[in-house]
C-alpha cells in the first residue's frame, strides 16, 4: 500500500507541476468496495495530492466497478471518459500477459521471497506496460491467496465436488484450478 500511495503521490504532482496551475481532475474507476482498505489507502493519497499541489490536482475514484467491468473501463479510458483504473493483473492480461508473473501459484514461500522479487522486477512489468500503450502509477499486492469453502473439505474427491469462482479474464487462476480437476466459474470481481 505504501508503494501504491507514493507512486500516485510522484507521478500526480508531476503532472501538476507540467499544468503550470491548470487544475486537473483525474477520474480512477475500480472494482474495490467502497471503504476497502484500498479504497482508503488510494483515498489517503488523492488527499494528499490535494494538499501538496494547492487543490490543481484531484482525483475522484468509481468503486465497486460502478464504471463496468474492466474491459468497459479501459474502452472509457482510450474514449477518455476515464483517465485511469487501479485493476488486477488479470485484467491487464490480454494487454501484456507477464504481468501475470506473481500470479503463478506456489511461486513465493514468504513474503521476503515475494519483496526480493519485486525489488527486480517491478521496473520491468511497469516498463513492459508502457510499451503496451498504459502508464502504471505501480504495482500493489494483495497478499496470498487462500482456498475458502462453505463446507469442510477433507479430500481431494470433496474439492473435486466444489465449483470454484475464479476472476473473469485470468487465465492463470483458472488454469491453476482446472489443473486439479475442478469445474471453475469465471466471474468479474465485482460479482
Amino acid at each position: 500500500m505504501k508503494l501504491l500511495k507514493a507512486a500516485l503521490s510522484t507521478l500526480l504532482l508531476a503532472l501538476a507541476a507540467s499544468g503550470a496551475g491548470a487544475a486537473a481532475l483525474i477520474k480512477v474507476a475500480t472494482v474495490s468496495p467502497a471503504g476497502s482498505s484500498w479504497m482508503q489507502t488510494m483515498q489517503q493519497a488523492a488527499d494528499s495530492i490535494a494538499q501538496r499541489s494547492e487543490g490543481r490536482v484531484k482525483l475522484r475514484f468509481y468503486p465497486g466497478g460502478v464504471m463496468g467491468n474492466d474491459a468497459t473501463v479501459f474502452r472509457k479510458m482510450r474514449l477518455g471518459q476515464l483517465q485511469g483504473a487501479a485493476v488486477s493483473s488479470g485484467a491487464l492480461a490480454d494487454i501484456y500477459n507477464d504481468i501475470q508473473a506473481y500470479s503463478l501459484p506456489m511461486l513465493f514461500e514468504s513474503f521476503e521471497a515475494v519483496d526480493y522479487v519485486r525489488e527486480r522486477l517491478d521496473n520491468t512489468l511497469v516498463r513492459e506496460l508502457e510499451r503496451a500503450g498504459m502508464v502504471s502509477f505501480g504495482v500493489g499486492e494483495g497478499g496470498f491467496a487462500y482456498i475458502m469453502s462453505d463446507s469442510p473439505i477433507r479430500t481431494p474427491a470433496d474439492l473435486r465436488r466444489k465449483k470454484a469462482w475464479v476472476p473473469s479474464g485470468d487465465p492463470v487462476t483458472q488454469g491453476a484450478i482446472q489443473s486439479f480437476n475442478i469445474p471453475t466459474i469465471p466471474l468479474a470481481l465485482a460479482d
